[in-house]
C-alpha cells in the first residue's frame, strides 16, 4: 500500500515598494536678499506703504485722503467767505454830514450801499429838525421819509441820480434847498401797492406803518430855531438826497 500524498501550500508573495523618508535638514534656508525700495513721492503710495508696515493693511488710506480733502475744501470755503465779507464791507460806507439850516449845523449820518444804489440818512431831533430815517432807492427811483415819532411814512419820487447824490455828499455841500410843507395823499397806500411801485426795500423800511404819497412840496421860509416844525413835517435837507 502506497503512503498518502499531500500537496504543499505556499503563501503568495507581493512586491512592496517602500520609499525611505529623506532625512530632515539640520539647517534653515537663507532668506532671499531684499532689494531697496525705490523712493516714492506720491502721497497716496506713501500712505499705503506706511499703513501696510504698521497695520498690515491699507484700509485707512481712503479715510486719510477724504479727511485731507475735507480740510482743504473747508479752508477754501472760509477763504471765499472772508473775501466776500471784505468785499461786502468795502462797498458800504458810513459818512457823517452836517446840514445847514439858517446858519445852524444839524448832524446827519449817511449809509451808502454802492452795490444796490441805496442811501440811508438818519438824524436825531435837533431844534427845527425832527428825527428822521430816510431811505433813497436809486434803482427804483423812489425815496421814503419815515417819521419815527409819529410812526408814518411819506413816499416820493427821486429827482437826482445816485452819482449826483454821492457827489454832493463827498463835496459836503452845506447849502440845501429850503424845507417845504408836505402835501400828501388823502388815504394811506396799501402794502402791496407800496411793494409794487416803491420796491421791496422801501416796503420793508415802512413795515407796520401807514404810508402816504407825497403829492407836492411847497417851499416855505424857515423861521428861527425855536420849536419843532408841525406835522406833516417840513423836510430838512436830507430828503433832497
Amino acid at each position: 500500500m502506497s503512503p498518502p500524498t499531500f500537496e504543499a501550500y505556499t503563501k503568495p508573495t507581493y512586491d512592496v515598494n517602500v520609499k525611505m523618508q529623506e532625512p530632515i535638514k539640520d539647517y534653515q534656508e537663507k532668506p532671499e536678499p531684499m532689494t531697496p525700495e525705490e523712493p516714492v513721492t506720491d502721497t497716496g503710495t506713501k500712505c499705503r506703504r506706511l499703513l501696510k508696515k504698521r497695520c498690515g493693511c491699507c484700509r485707512g488710506c481712503k479715510a486719510f485722503v477724504v479727511l485731507l480733502c475735507v480740510v482743504v475744501i473747508t479752508a477754501g470755503v472760509l477763504g471765499i467767505v472772508a473775501i466776500r465779507k471784505h468785499f461786502h464791507l468795502a462797498h458800504k460806507q458810513l459818512i457823517k454830514h452836517e446840514a445847514v439850516v439858517n446858519g445852524r449845523l444839524y448832524p446827519e449820518v449817511y449809509e451808502v450801499d454802492y452795490d444796490h444804489s441805496v442811501i440811508k440818512v438818519r438824524n436825531a431831533y435837533t431844534g427845527l429838525i425832527a428825527p428822521a430815517d430816510i431811505l433813497s432807492d436809486y434803482r427804483q427811483k423812489m425815496k421814503v421819509y419815515k417819521d419815527t415819532d409819529n410812526k408814518v411814512c411819506y413816499i416820493d419820487a427821486l429827482t437826482k441820480s445816485f452819482e449826483e447824490s454821492l457827489f454832493q455828499i463827498s463835496a459836503k455841500i452845506a447849502n440845501p434847498p429850503p424845507p417845504g410843507d408836505v402835501i400828501t395823499s388823502a388815504n394811506p397806500i396799501e402794502d402791496k401797492v407800496v411793494k409794487k411801485f416803491a420796491g421791496k426795500r422801501i416796503a420793508k423800511h415802512c413795515k407796520g406803518m401807514p404810508a402816504y404819497w407825497i403829492v407836492d412840496v411847497v417851499a416855505t421860509d424857515v423861521p428861527a430855531p425855536a420849536t419843532p416844525s408841525p406835522l406833516p413835517p417840513s423836510f430838512p435837507s436830507t430828503p433832497s438826497v
